[in-house]
């Protein structure tokens, strides 16, 4: 193990880690067995989750290209290594990366106990393609379990916010008013000034 470029790493994504407990707090946790990041991007929250979830299935989604994955040259990061890495820590269930789409439904993980969403569903609908959105939205549905959660943080913008919650009752979510927090949108390359953030924690109902 290339010890610097992994000490590195863990101090790269210690903000991921202290938002995820705060995104999680008050849900069922115990309870998540399966877990999805979806929108994983470089792997960082996927790694925090399969911490937080040891003993728990954490696979990242995305729609990355395989022969061409996220890398980040000037720290060694990968979604390999970060496979590596975690393996090298004799985890018992270590985590994966797959190829799928939310927008067309395409090679998604079923049966998930919690699916985590950082900051994918605004982008969608930033290309005013609200169609897409709703796609999205229904394909996260389809692969949650019965009483499973759906943890969604996205920048808090009125009309955004108003479809995504009509979209979100549409496919039969519970969920209490979200919190509003301020957070630093961050990149691996750099971090900028502080955004008001929306966490919403849903609860697919269970069809009778």
């Amino acid at each position: 193990m290339d010890e610097s470029a992994y000490k590195q790493f863990l101090d790269r994504i210690k903000f991921e880690q202290e938002e995820l407990r705060e995104d999680l707090k008050g849900l069922p946790t115990h309870e998540f067995k399966r877990i999805g990041d979806f929108g994983c991007g470089w792997g960082f929250v996927t790694w925090s989750l399969a911490q937080e979830f040891p003993t728990s299935d954490c696979v990242g989604v995305d729609r990355f290209d395989f022969e061409k994955p996220p890398y980040l040259f000037e720290m060694g990061f990968s979604l390999e290594n970060i496979q590596i890495w975690y393996k090298q820590k004799e985890i018992e269930k270590p985590i994966s990366f797959i190829q799928g789409d939310i927008i067309i439904g395409e090679n998604l993980p079923n049966g998930l106990d919690l699916i985590y969403c950082k900051r994918v569903m605004f982008n969608i609908f930033g290309d005013e393609k609200k169609n897409e959105l709703s796609h999205a939205i229904n394909h996260i549905s389809q692969v949650l379990k019965p009483n499973g959660w759906f943890c969604l943080i996205e920048i808090n913008e009125p009309y955004f916010k108003t479809s995504l919650e009509e979209l979100l009752i549409q496919v039969n979510f519970e969920f209490m008013p979200p919190r509003c927090l301020y957070r630093p949108y961050r990149t691996p390359e750099k971090t900028y000034e502080k955004y008001p953030y929306l966490i919403y924690q849903c609860k697919k109902v269970k069809q009778e």
